[in-house]
């Protein structure tokens, strides 16, 4: 519920650079000349089956027909004979008689909308995902680390929870060759002859009994038929999202088609005979094609649930259909409480796409990006014990979103930031690049826009948001930079407030104290290539903002971390940015490389490890420890740190080893080699999506 108080938002937006080159500093636009704003639908429920059946038919007659149609002469796409196929913050557990320390847990978005991640601990046990499953172990105290137990899973889990006694892993598998979706599911008598069905991966969640970590036990095994996209757990409600794919039908071509469009198309002698043989080979497809198509039943073309081992097809009036997209993929969400013997459960898809996924304590919003129209699209669906989850509205703003951080939903707005102007239709080719922030009314069912800021920084684009309570940040990027503080103290007139100028840009901000901020992202450098000058990837760059005075923000210090192609996992995964506000200390996973002797901007490979730093409340950054993995380490994914009033450790995961470093002389203590193969590509199939 928004307070009755004015809704006071301030968004920053840091625009890194080192040249002049964009235009105007501070230069921006109140009402551009850009298209209009796009037009969003709502979602209806399907009621009855047979309306569902015949929009998925209709939707496929038409990519079929379209597809035939693109064999007439003048046709600018280039087929082959035979034709192709269409569409194809953590709390720690209660103390149970062993040591338990202070930890830095998963680094969430939103505080009470917990992410799933590839390490969780509880401050005494760590679950660690591998590349055949879950390893457990004794972390704490690190005189007693162990590893205690090992879960195998038939596919690279993508992601893991733990709350209280549960462990909750979702793995992604892929499709077999027999036809069948997944592992352990198959089609009986299901008739796949003319066509094949959605995706050909499945999401599996399963559910252990962790009471004794040494020994979990499976208590429940659900698995939906998609890809995994992202997941939330709120309140002791775990909602995963997955896209299905759409529906695939294998087009019946005309033997003589190929051969009938050359001779009408190409042929140096064409006569009118030739377009009507034509004509008719592809009005004949078009019947053939329809039949089929009226022959395939919901069996084949709906996703699957099922519930250990029990399969079932997802119910029609649980599908609901966007009344402006024209979409056949099919996108869902599935909800479920975590008690294993008053197990509540819901399954929804829709008719769209999910591509981008966030979170609130309240809700969970599906986005998609169509950037042939330059638009976003979301849907609302309010989360709660009552109903799980249920459909409240849906939205539509112009451009594209970069992650689930340019969206935010706080004191009843929904704040969203875009990039447009990169519209993949040629029909604009004066488009201009700019960069905007929306306030959605999140509490009316139409998700109006209220208030907007657009056209700001003309020719470049978003590389990190941030939303803290009532105020944004947004960093975007070209060659120079201003950095816009905007006041949207009344949500239907907001207006910049001051700016700030600075090198290099930042692809993650983190809160910091009151009114300071951490930036994490590339220090560049201009570049000759010798066919022209270029704004070059030059090692990482940590920095720390002063923001509270919001009409004259300051940077307090930065820092450049390695030089050339230097890499952290943290530059595109804000999982792996590991900062213990307690303590002050950040742990940055890092793959340092040095180009001071080379000569070329990629430099010479240094080592894989991790470095600390010190960060006070006001912004002050002191390097503690650069930690070097030893020689044949793999590049670390994440860090995790552990410490009571005695002593404190450092996790770090590789695809293939848990190690643990004293935090006091930064030597290493101890090291485990993960379940699996020992190869550094563990967690190649990892999908951590933002």
């Amino acid at each position: 519920m928004r307070n009755n108080r004015n809704f006071f938002l301030v968004t920053i937006f840091i625009l890194n650079g080192l040249l002049a080159g964009c235009g105007e500093a501070g230069k921006f636009t109140d009402n551009p000349d850009v298209i209009d704003p796009p037009t969003s639908g709502k979602l209806t429920y399907y009621k009855s089956c047979d309306d569902l059946l015949t929009d998925i038919q209709n939707a496929l007659l038409a990519q079929a027909e379209a597809t035939l149609d693109s064999y007439q002469c003048g046709a600018e796409d280039e087929l082959y004979a035979g034709g192709e196929d269409v569409g194809a913050v953590d709390v720690a557990a209660e103390s149970d008689g062993n040591a338990t320390a202070d930890y830095t847990g998963t680094n969430l978005q939103e505080q009470g909308v917990d992410e799933a991640d590839i390490i969780k601990t509880d401050g005494t046990y760590l679950y660690a995902a591998t590349a055949e499953g879950v390893d457990v172990f004794k972390a704490w105290p690190v005189s007693e680390f162990a590893k205690i137990a090992t879960i195998g899973t038939d596919a690279v889990p993508t992601a893991l929870y733990l709350t209280e006694a549960r462990l909750i892993v979702i793995t992604s598998m892929s499709g077999n060759t027999d036809g069948s979706v997944a592992i352990g599911m198959a089609w009986d008598a299901v008739d796949t002859s003319l066509g094949n069905t959605l995706s050909q991966q499945m999401t599996e969640i399963l559910f252990y009994d962790v009471s004794d970590p040494a020994l979990p036990t499976v208590i429940k095994e659900k698995n939906i038929q998609g890809e995994y996209v992202n997941s939330r757990l709120v309140d002791g409600l775990i909602h995963v999202v997955v896209n299905a794919g759409s529906p695939q039908y294998s087009i019946v071509y005309p033997d003589e088609l190929w051969e009938a469009r050359s001779a009408a198309c190409w042929g140096d002698g064409a006569t009118s005979a030739d377009q009507a043989r034509l004509d008719q080979l592809i009005a004949e497809a078009k019947e053939t094609n329809r039949q089929n198509i009226q022959q395939l039943t919901l069996s084949v073309v709906l996703p699957r649930v099922s519930e250990n081992a029990t399969w079932q097809t997802v119910e029609c009036t649980n599908v609901a259909k966007d009344d402006v997209a024209d979409e056949v993929n099919f996108a869902g969400v599935w909800s479920s409480n975590l008690e294993a013997d008053e197990a509540q459960e819901k399954t929804t898809f829709i008719k769209g796409r999910a591509q981008t996924v966030y979170g609130s304590t309240e809700a969970l919003y599906f986005a998609s990006t169509d950037q042939t129209q330059d638009a976003t699209y979301f849907h609302r669906f309010a989360i709660g014990d009552d109903t799980l989850h249920s459909y409240f509205g849906s939205g539509a703003v112009t451009g594209y979103i970069y992650s689930s951080f340019a969206m935010s939903e706080h004191d009843g707005y929904f704040r969203i930031a875009t990039t447009s102007g990169e519209s993949w239709s040629w029909s604009d080719e004066d488009a201009v690049v700019s960069n905007n922030v929306y306030v959605v009314d999140a509490e009316s069912t139409s998700l109006p826009v209220v208030g907007e800021v657009t056209g700001i920084a003309e020719g470049e684009k978003i590389y990190a948001v941030r939303f803290l309570g009532d105020v944004g940040y947004v960093v975007t990027f070209e060659q120079f930079d201003p950095l816009f503080v905007i006041d949207l103290s009344d949500p239907a007139a907001p207006v910049i407030r001051g700016e700030l100028e600075m090198p290099g840009y930042s692809t993650y901000l983190h809160p910091l104290g009151d009114g300071y901020l951490i930036g994490f992202g590339e220090y560049v450098t201009e570049y000759d290539s010798g066919y022209g000058t270029f704004m070059e990837h030059d090692g990482l760059k940590l920095a720390t903002f002063d923001v509270t005075n919001l009409s004259a923000p300051g940077l307090v210090q930065e820092m450049r971390i390695g030089s050339g192609w230097s890499k952290s996992e943290a530059f595109s995964n804000h999982l792996a940015f590991n900062f213990d506000a307690e303590t002050g200390v950040l742990a940055l996973p890092v793959e340092i490389y040095d180009n001071t002797e080379t000569g070329d901007w990629l430099g010479e490979f240094q080592y894989y490890g991790v470095h600390l730093y010190d960060i006070s409340d006001t912004g002050s950054i002191n390097t503690k420890a650069e930690i070097r993995l030893e020689d044949g380490a793999c590049q670390p994914a994440r860090t995790v740190i552990l410490r009571d009033s005695e002593e404190s450790a450092l996790y770090v995961l590789t695809p293939n080893a848990l190690s643990v470093y004293d935090m006091e002389n930064y030597e290493l203590l101890d090291n485990a080699t993960l379940s699996g193969e020992d190869s550094c590509y563990g967690y190649d199939d990892v999908v951590m999506t933002m």
